[in-house]
């Protein structure tokens, strides 16, 4: 008997992310149990509760406020994409999926493909750039349908 190929789809955005899948053409997808994952959203008002500093102009008498140099929201969604990768590449370790398809936020998906180390994104075989984590499953199916035979 043919072992049937396993595609795991991750559905996510910077805030949630969960993953269905699919186990052969026909069969449509289902709910990974235990693979849903959310992200607590951090505003920049929660981390800067105060003005940013200011700094004197070195050759007049100007002052000018002083750039962050980080961005909350952006460190937040990569920590979320590395903490979903991770998962992904233990998963891919025990043989749970043969092959994975990426729907996230254009923006995640950017994320994800950083924090994905490159054995586990190689069996990525498609990615679609939709924030698509509401979406029921019978609606993925027909987004899918264009890149997996569902």
């Amino acid at each position: 008997m043919v072992k049937p190929v396993i595609t795991w789809i991750l559905v996510a955005d910077a805030a949630r992310a969960r993953i269905v899948c699919n186990d052969g053409v026909g069969h449509g997808i289902t709910d990974v149990p235990g693979a849903e994952f959310e992200n607590e959203i951090v505003r920049d008002r929660d981390v800067y509760a105060d003005r940013p500093g200011r700094v004197h102009e070195s050759a007049t008498t100007g002052r000018h406020a002083m750039a962050r140099t980080s961005d909350p929201k952006q460190q937040s969604a990569a920590s979320f994409a590395r903490s979903i990768s991770n998962h992904l590449t233990g998963s891919a370790a025990k043989g749970a999926f043969d092959r994975l398809v990426l729907i996230a936020e254009p923006t995640f998906l950017g994320h994800l493909r950083a924090a994905l180390p490159k054995k586990t994104s190689e069996a990525v075989t498609a990615e679609i750039a939709k924030d698509l984590t509401h979406a029921r499953n019978d609606v993925l199916v027909k987004q899918l349908a264009a890149v997996l035979a569902v």
